[in-house]
């Protein structure tokens, strides 16, 4: 990501020189649908992130588990990995 931004003008100088002149317009209307539907499902991701870390630390907080708050929010971080998140919460406390 820090590359992208390094050399952002760069990379989309060279990607316009392979578009054809006549769908210049069509293609960047295209990209900007796209940016705005990817931006939109980030957003998303990280406010379900913080729902579901919050939900997690009031829910193991309520059992009485030892860093209750401190596995709930990691796990909650750690949603946008697919299973990854939920099976960060089965904790087994001896």
């Amino acid at each position: 990501a820090f590359y992208m931004l390094l050399d952002w003008d760069r990379m989309v100088a060279v990607i316009d020189s392979w578009v054809p002149r006549d769908n210049v317009a069509t293609v960047r209307a295209i990209a900007r649908d796209i940016n705005t539907a990817t931006a939109g499902f980030v957003r998303g991701q990280g406010t379900l992130c913080l729902v579901l870390g919050a939900m997690y630390a009031t829910g193991l907080t309520l059992t009485g588990l030892n860093f209750a708050v401190l596995i709930g929010l990691f796990a909650g971080l750690i949603s946008f990995i697919p299973y990854v998140g939920s099976l960060t919460g089965l904790v087994h406390e001896d």
